[in-house]
């Protein structure tokens, strides 16, 4: 009873998580506009890093030495963390909303559930299953309000993003347990911002000076924002979750994003869009069901 208590939390983590990272959107326009994508991906990572640091050297985050063998599994993280950035990028630039939030999303679940067979044999039930179905076809729902035309560059951006996504949850499976979740996300957000500034300088980005405004200060609050998200996310698989149903739970991410455009900019929600919340969200909570009645015996 209490490893099912434990997983649960693990669980819980992942979803506050999602809460957070489905206001992200709200984030990017309250700055688009002054700071574009990689310039606010290096800016946002590299003040995650100062705020970090902060935390370690007045002692809340106890640094650990990192072993020879994970080091390149950090490196990966950053590395996948920004061809993630990358794809989201063009694959919103080139591709209708619903089109890409269809493929990302369905395609986080897929990789997320082929990863987790591959690297840690993780086996997933018959309610696992009618979950993932459910949420993709949530995710279609929420979606067909912004379908439109089809380009295949755009698709195989959105498809990679799942793909990143799925693995970026596996590594962080992996070396979850050896350090704390903000030494960790520190660490991969020092090979994030230095290889988001390179792009944005290829993309000719416009880098604007430090100057007190608004659109400095909800950058700042995006990075203390992308903070906690992550270490609850990456605190969330210390607990050996199992990735496939951290990638369904990831799926609401789109719900909040719904209600938040819904609460702050009055967003229209249409009949399939509430259908598809409701299923994501169900989808979501169906694989629990069995560890929730265990946990109340």
């Amino acid at each position: 009873m209490a490893s099912n208590k434990t997983e649960f939390q693990g669980y819980l983590l992942v979803f506050f998580s999602t809460i957070i990272y489905g206001i992200y959107g709200i984030f990017t326009r309250l700055i688009n506009g002054y700071f574009q994508s990689f310039t606010t991906s290096f800016i946002r990572e590299g003040l995650t890093v100062l705020f970090s640091l902060v935390l370690i050297l007045i002692g809340i985050i106890k640094w650990k030495k990192i072993q020879r063998s994970d080091i390149k599994w950090l490196i990966v993280m950053g590395i996948i963390s920004t061809m993630g950035n990358f794809s989201l990028y063009n694959a919103y630039s080139l591709l209708p909303v619903g089109i890409a939030s269809f493929l990302s999303y369905s395609l986080t679940i897929i990789g997320s559930v082929v990863f987790g067979i591959i690297f840690f044999k993780e086996k997933i039930g018959r309610l696992g299953i009618f979950a993932i179905f459910l949420s993709i076809a949530g995710i279609l729902l929420t979606s067909l309000g912004s379908l439109g035309n089809f380009n295949v560059i755009g698709a195989l951006f959105s498809i990679g993003f799942g793909i990143f996504i799925s693995l970026y949850a596996v590594i962080a499976k992996k070396i979850s347990g050896s350090y704390d979740s903000v030494q960790i996300y520190m660490l991969v957000c020092l090979i994030t911002s230095p290889l988001s500034f390179i792009l944005s300088l290829i993309f000719k980005e416009n880098i604007p000076a430090f100057e007190f405004n608004s659109s400095w200060m909800w950058i700042v609050l995006f990075a203390i924002s992308a903070l906690v998200a992550n270490m609850l996310y990456i605190k969330g698989f210390s607990y050996k979750i199992n990735v496939s149903i951290a990638g369904i739970i990831c799926t609401t991410e789109s719900v909040v994003a719904v209600i938040a455009g819904y609460l702050i900019y009055s967003e229209v929600i249409t009949f399939t869009t509430l259908i598809g919340c409701i299923l994501i969200t169900f989808a979501a909570v169906l694989p629990h069901f069995p560890t929730l009645f265990k946990i109340k015996s």
